[in-house]
């Protein structure tokens, strides 16, 4: 039911909806579809029955656990932060995807030093690689079968990507008209700062 502040009416009914660890943005919205078009009828029935039994949301929390607020989707949020732990950089990829979809930067880098315009890379999917390893933002490729980017812990194997004025293509097609990709850095993202600022304090 809805009242005076955002999402803090009581509840009439509730389903259950499993996140697998490879679900997105996106798979998760179909599947809630599914669930809440079911449960608007029941609903619906319910109130018109003057059947329905108000819950308070708070009744549903057990023990010490902790409902978190979601940062807001903005630019900032997008932009990946290799500096962050492979876990949270997977996350956040699949929370974002297939909209407003996570993004990093490219720049191609001679010697030491960055050179040229950043080129925008959009990911929508990767895979936690726990096997390879390099500065945060550093690109680790064979050229031909993966394009990963090295994070805090390990790197992301980026699998479904959309480079800025191209076709979102897969990493095989990607790497096929993208030579030399150990030449490129990712920029230093954003993302992890704006996630903090919605993190409450443990004294809050």
């Amino acid at each position: 039911m809805i009242d005076k502040k955002i999402d803090t009416g009581g509840i009439i009914l509730r389903s259950e909806c499993r996140v697998e660890p490879t679900d997105t943005a996106g798979t998760l919205h179909d599947k809630l579809m599914e669930l809440g078009s079911a449960l608007v009828i029941e609903t619906v029935e319910g109130i018109v029955q003057k059947n329905v039994e108000l819950r308070v949301q708070r009744s549903f929390i057990q023990g010490s656990e902790l409902l978190k607020p979601a940062p807001k989707l903005t630019r900032e949020l997008q932009h990946i932060d290799w500096r962050d732990t492979t876990k949270h950089v997977y996350n956040l990829i699949r929370g974002l995807s297939p909209y407003p979809c996570a993004y990093t930067e490219l720049v191609p880098v001679e010697g030491d030093t960055l050179s040229g315009t950043p080129i925008q890379l959009k990911v929508f999917f990767g895979e936690m690689r726990m096997d390879l390893h390099g500065e945060p933002g550093t690109v680790l490729s064979d050229g031909k079968t993966y394009f990963a980017v090295a994070t805090q812990d390990g790197a992301i194997a980026i699998t479904d990507l959309q480079l800025s004025g191209k076709k979102r293509m897969d990493v095989r097609s990607f790497l096929l008209g993208f030579r030399n990709p150990t030449a490129y850095v990712c920029t230093q993202g954003t993302s992890k700062e704006e996630v903090a600022k919605a993190t409450p304090k443990e004294d809050e």
